[in-house]
Parts: C-alpha cells; structure tokens; sequence
C-alpha cells in the first residue's frame, strides 16, 4: 500500500513538472514573438528614415541643377 502511495506522488509531481515546462515554454514563445515585433517596426523606422533622407538629398540635387540653368540662361 505505501509504495502505491510513493509511486502515485511522484507521478503527481512530474505531471506537475510537465505543466510548469509547458507553461514556460508558452511563455518564451510569447516573449520571442514580442521580441520580433520590436525588431520589425525598428527595421521599418529606419526604412522610413532612409526614405526621408533621399527624398531631402533629391530635392537639394534639384535645387541645385535649377540654379545652374538659371545661371546659364
């Protein structure tokens, strides 16, 4: 009878061992999901910075070719 009762608790506590692992290891995916999110929208904040700074160096490039055909004029 008291080995029946041993042998039931420790399956009692790797069953909880089990749950805790899955537990956690819901929780890390969550947080790499997290994780990715944050790069994603760093990389598009630095795309759109990009985008902006080539859009002022075209207009100063512009800028630039009228002043030389007015002066030619």
């Amino acid at each position: 009878m008291e080995e029946k009762k041993k042998w039931k608790k420790k399956r009692r506590r790797n069953g909880r061992r089990r749950r805790r692992s899955e537990e956690e290891m819901e929780e890390e995916e969550v947080e790499e999901e997290m994780e990715e999110e944050v790069e994603e929208e760093e990389e598009e904040m630095e795309k759109k910075k990009w985008k902006k700074k080539k859009k002022k160096w075209k207009k100063k490039k512009w800028k630039k070719k009228k002043k030389k055909w007015k002066k030619k004029k």
